[in-house]
């Protein structure tokens, strides 16, 4: 096959093509075609697959007699020919796509394989969910496709714009079951996300909830991370357009000096700004590109509190080790430096205290001479 570029609907052209050994030619029906010019278990499987009227999955094995280029002709063969069972991505697909065309099959696919890479990474840690909330999610599809593989009873689907017609419902309310929930909220996130946090709040506890954005444009990924922060929830989001508001584009420029493109770099300080907390585990994945080129996945795990005694015990340990690391540097290099010191401190405290003393002899100051003004007035 000859790849040819992906389509507006996400769909490689395939192009057949010949090689060395063959050149490909079409036929209209099996009866068509030249099996006698064929090895003879192609007779075989190759007929059965093109003629049965459901998918099939062929296992089998062909005995053929001893210089078989010359005879052709198999001894005996062992074929276990089955319906082929179609995973849930295909099931999902084809009930989605054979009754209508919004979520596109690039959306589709962007939504199922960031679903699969959130769910995996969640699920190493034993994090079950009861409610997902999708930022600038349009369709629905990202937050149905949580209805179905995981857990969570409720998704809320939160964009300013009605897109898809409820089409998702539609088709996947089956698989998702009755006992769960898709609804749409047509607002902006910065008011939508933090009242359906109130609401998710009031239902379960923080680490049961998560907040998922995929392809949220420039500043919005930033945004729906904050606030996601701010209450403590789980969140997930693959940044899109990403841009450098810094003064000065600072990281524009250093991304260039780095030769790596400002979007990584923009990642990589989201994810940094995020650990900075100290209550979350960042983990960065990233799905196949072919699929979409911004394919980096920022997972913000909430940490509980039995796992944040746990890394308040890796920061002790990191400062007994420094405090090992000094008294090997004083005993290498003798006693010429003395113990160690704290000047910063008591620079910033003499600093202090003169500036104090300072300001309050030129405040006395001043007000003695605006008094003695006064005075000279009033005679």
């Amino acid at each position: 096959l000859k790849k040819n570029n992906t389509n507006d609907q996400g769909v490689v052209n395939d192009q057949v093509v010949g090689c060395d050994e063959i050149t490909p030619e079409w036929y209209e029906d099996i009866q068509s075609i030249p099996l006698d010019n064929m090895f003879a278990d192609d007779s075989l499987w190759l007929t059965t697959l093109l003629s049965s009227p459901v998918p099939v999955e062929i296992h089998g094995s062909y005995h053929f007699q001893r210089n078989c280029q010359e005879t052709n002709t198999i001894l005996h063969y062992y074929l276990d020919i089955q319906p082929k069972r179609p995973n849930l991505e295909q099931k999902l697909f084809h009930a989605l796509h054979d009754k209508v065309n919004s979520p596109s099959i690039k959306e589709f696919k962007e939504s199922y394989a960031f679903c699969n890479a959130v769910r995996a990474t969640l699920k190493k840690q034993s994090t079950a969910l009861d409610v997902v909330i999708d930022v600038a999610g349009g369709h629905g599809a990202l937050a149905a496709l949580f209805l179905v593989c995981t857990s969570a009873y409720k998704a809320v689907v939160i964009d300013p714009a009605d897109v898809g017609g409820g089409n998702v419902l539609k088709v996947w309310g089956d698989m998702m079951g009755n006992d769960k929930e898709l609804s749409y909220r047509n607002e902006c996130l910065r008011s939508g996300l933090p009242d359906e946090l109130e609401k998710a709040l009031s239902l379960t506890t923080r680490d049961r909830i998560l907040v998922v954005a995929c392809h949220a444009c420039q500043h919005l990924t930033e945004e729906v991370v904050d606030i996601s922060c701010n209450y403590g929830v789980h969140v997930a989001v693959m940044p899109c357009c990403q841009k450098d508001l810094s003064p000065g584009f600072t990281w524009k420029a250093a991304s260039k000096n780095l030769s790596v493109p400002v979007e990584k770099v923009m990642d990589l300080l989201q994810c940094g700004k995020v650990m900075a907390l100290g209550s979350y585990d960042v983990r960065m994945k990233v799905i196949d590109s072919k699929i979409t080129p911004q394919n980096r996945i920022i997972i913000c795990r909430a940490l509980m509190e039995n796992e944040l005694s746990i890394f308040e015990d890796r920061q002790a340990k990191v400062n007994k080790a420094h405090s090992r690391l000094e008294m090997a540097y004083q005993k290498a290099h003798g006693n010429q430096f003395g113990k160690p010191k704290r000047p910063s401190e008591s620079k910033i405290s003499r600093f202090s205290l003169s500036s104090f003393c300072y300001s309050a002899i030129l405040g006395f100051v001043a007000g003695v001479a605006v008094a003695s003004v006064g005075r000279l007035g009033k005679r």
